[in-house]
């Protein structure tokens, strides 16, 4: 349940895909084609219609005579480079898929069939959309891109890709093993930094080296939603006192000698650290994930 509701909060706080798009009239030359399609799935999703038309290329049978019909034009464009269409076709790539291909259809980045045609020799293009099943439909301006369902694609594939970056870069709790992986990457780092200071981590309360050094390890597709607080942690339990909200910290605490750290990954709900001070014992402490300390 926990995390269901984190993947909502996250894909309510992306970008929208239609920001720039408008939902089409009905009754105009996009809102017929698109409506064609969305009566044509029938809330089907991919896999629910393909065991019917066992038909990838064109997953929910559209009726080539209806989408001519709807549309105005006399044919189907046969041309597969993205050219624009020419006078009397329709162009549209009936697979229910993601732009090209390339994404994860979900709610966020849902699958589309885009078309495009000229009527009246202005360019009418747009696409159904929905997930699981099309359930809209977009009108959208190619602006001086050729008029062709691939244009639509072309022109979405930019949008998903700056929703599915957004979602990569925002802040999420990491599991267990990805705290005690970013732990051992920072003590690593760390001890590397030492190693090269006569064995002291801050020397004289020089806290930002260290800091600089766990940073760039730490900047890694793996880790690089782990934040690395600015100032030093008070100590080792302080360091372990949950994030007030979704996100990942590594928290780094030194000794008053400055040859000693408490390395801590911490989230809203979990812990993970090593804990290494001379001064007490020759050993890392290691603290396996548990439960964080509330505030």
């Amino acid at each position: 349940m926990r995390l269901l509701l984190f993947s909502l909060l996250i894909l309510a706080s992306a970008p929208s895909a239609f920001a720039a798009d408008a939902i089409a009239d009905p009754q105009s030359p996009v809102g017929l084609v698109g409506q064609l399609i969305v009566d044509s799935a029938d809330g089907r999703s991919y896999d629910e219609a393909f065991a019917q038309t066992k038909s990838s290329f064109n997953v929910y049978g559209l009726d080539e005579g209806l989408l001519l019909a709807a549309s105005g034009m006399r044919r189907l464009s046969q041309d597969m480079t993205g050219s624009g269409v020419r006078a009397n076709e329709l162009s549209i790539l009936m697979t229910f898929n993601t732009p090209g291909g390339k994404f994860t259809p979900n709610v966020q980045t849902p699958p589309m069939i885009p078309f495009a045609f000229l009527k009246d020799e202005v360019c009418q293009a747009g696409y159904a959309v929905g997930f699981p099943a099309p359930d809209k439909v977009y009108a959208i301006d190619l602006a001086d891109a050729p008029c062709s369902a691939y244009s639509v694609s072309d022109r979405k594939a930019e949008d998903y890709r700056a929703i599915e970056e957004s979602i990569e870069n925002a802040a999420h709790s990491m599991g267990d093993a990805a705290l005690e992986g970013a732990v051992r990457a920072a003590y690593a780092a760390a001890a590397a930094h030492a190693a090269s200071r006569d064995n002291y981590f801050a020397r004289d309360g020089a806290f930002a080296p260290l800091r600089e050094a766990i940073v760039a390890a730490l900047d890694t597709d793996e880790f690089k939603a782990v934040l690395v607080p600015a100032e030093p942690a008070a100590d080792l339990e302080a360091a372990r006192i949950c994030l007030p909200s979704v996100g990942t910290e590594l928290r780094i605490a030194v000794n008053a000698y400055g040859d000693g750290l408490s390395l801590v990954a911490v989230t809203d709900t979990r812990t993970f650290s090593y804990h290494y001070d001379p001064h007490e014992t020759a050993e890392i402490v290691v603290s396996p994930a548990a439960p964080c300390l509330k505030a």
